[in-house]
């Protein structure tokens, strides 16, 4: 799915857990060769999975999430004082807890335990009742999963977040099977009853609308009065009867939702690549006359508008490519070739996009009132060039804040989740009057050219 992942980071977390007096984390290898992370530690007391990963769940987002844990007496080493990991012990594979075995009742609930054993590699029977992180699953086998239960069940729609609710074989049956089953378009990450904004997130591209979670959880953990909407962005790309799900097409629905829900002071969050897809939905709004207060784009800066080559030449990738630039990127690589060609698909999909807003933009009719706040991590890799880079922005916006938070991974968003709950507050809880006297500022510097262009936006 794109995830960078840094062993460092979990390490780091977990030596911090009163319990864990050393520890290590390494990636392996299955029978399928599908890669998942092991953690070796050392300490006075053996700890359950689920223990560990709910203490790390309030740190770390759950693909970081290592699949085992093994207890040791020492970390071995090498002569060079190294980690010697030809000398660690494969870990064992759960299969029942102390839960007890139940079987499946139904057919619906024998088709789920099926695939949970291809994806699992588990030979022996599966309790109705297990969570499907506790026994070796974490979100990348989690992915692989949506796609074999969309096949099993014949399903248009699985969200991946509606697998993370309902993380049994009787709970995902039973989600599948309900006839009150509504494929959501926006999901509810944040539990505060009374919010003052509303904020819509789009994730990256090859994310799913989880990719917030560790931001809502510092939210309600913080107590800040804004509730944090999220949507998933798998069936950009791809074709329903023969027509195309395109971004505009996508952002459409999404703004139809918004404006239907009818609240106030909505803000639009958009990572990566899904900052381009808040824009598009920020588009949308404007025409349904839907007032968005900010649109909060992390991790990006716009590069070079794409023309008619660069078009063609993104359609010209072929699959090897498409590989070999994710491994060379350091991104997970155990990773379903259907999961591969729909990152494709985004990817050719967003440079199309880009290509058909420029030629509006280049008509002067595309560009917002409303203020881009691009929020960006000082060393994230992507965006090194974010002191000038982010400027072009204002191809899309009269007005852009550039702010900068400590951080040095692209996902930020996720790690460094309280510096961004920091910033963005302070974004959501600019009053009224700021809000006014800013937009009175904008209008008295932009040129007369600029001023012509904000009346037709408007």
């Amino acid at each position: 799915r794109g995830y960078r992942i840094e062993l460092g980071e979990i390490e780091s977390q977990l030596l911090k857990h009163e319990n864990i007096k050393e520890v290590t984390i390494v990636d392996r290898e299955d029978e399928n060769k599908d890669k998942y992370l092991c953690g070796y530690y050392v300490g006075d007391n053996e700890l359950a999975l689920s223990e560990i990963h709910k203490y790390l769940s309030k740190k770390l987002p759950d693909y970081m999430m290592p699949s085992y844990f093994v207890k040791l007496n020492k970390i071995p080493l090498t002569s060079n004082g190294k980690i010697d990991r030809k000398a660690l012990p494969e870990p064992k594979r759960l299969s029942i807890s102390s839960k007890g075995y139940i079987g499946p009742r139904n057919k619906a609930e024998k088709l789920v335990e099926k695939e949970w054993r291809k994806v699992l590699d588990i030979k022996e029977s599966i309790s109705i009742n297990e969570n499907f992180f506790e026994i070796g699953g974490h979100s990348i086998v989690l992915v692989k999963l949506v796609e074999h239960l969309k096949r099993a069940f014949k399903l248009e729609v699985l969200n991946l977040i509606d697998l993370y609710e309902n993380p049994t074989i009787k709970g995902m049956a039973d989600f599948i099977t309900s006839t009150e089953r509504e494929d959501k378009i926006f999901y509810e990450l944040t539990k505060e009853p009374n919010p003052k904004a509303t904020i819509y997130g789009v994730p990256y591209i090859g994310g799913d609308a989880s990719c917030y979670g560790a931001l809502a959880r510092e939210f309600d953990k913080q107590n800040i009065k804004v509730r944090i909407m999220s949507t998933s962005i798998f069936d950009i790309g791809n074709e329903t009867d023969g027509e195309k799900m395109t971004i505009e097409k996508f952002a459409q629905i999404r703004a139809k939702e918004i404006a239907g829900q009818g609240k106030e002071n909505i803000y639009l969050l958009g990572h990566c690549g899904g900052s381009i897809i808040a824009v598009a939905i920020a588009d949308e709004l404007r025409k349904l006359k839907v007032k968005v207060e900010g649109i909060i784009l992390c991790g990006l800066v716009p590069i070079r508008e794409p023309n008619k080559v660069t078009v063609a030449a993104a359609k010209r990738t072929k699959f090897r490519q498409s590989v070999t630039s994710l491994r060379n990127a350091g991104f997970i690589d155990s990773l379903s070739i259907d999961i591969i060609r729909h990152f494709q698909k985004l990817i050719i999909e967003l440079v199309e996009f880009r290509y058909r807003r420029r030629r509006k933009i280049k008509y002067r009719i595309f560009k917002h009132t409303t203020t881009i706040y691009n929020i960006i991590a000082d060393r994230d890799p992507v965006t090194y060039n974010h002191k000038r880079g982010h400027k072009k922005w204002r191809k899309f916006s009269f007005n852009v804040q550039h702010i900068v938070v400590e951080g040095r991974s692209h996902y930020f968003i996720s790690r460094d989740a309280d510096k961004v709950t920091l910033e963005i507050s302070k974004i959501t809880e600019m009053n009224r009057e700021e809000k006014y006297n800013k937009k009175k500022l904008i209008r008295k510097n932009v040129n007369k050219k600029d001023k012509a262009i904000a009346e037709i936006s408007n």
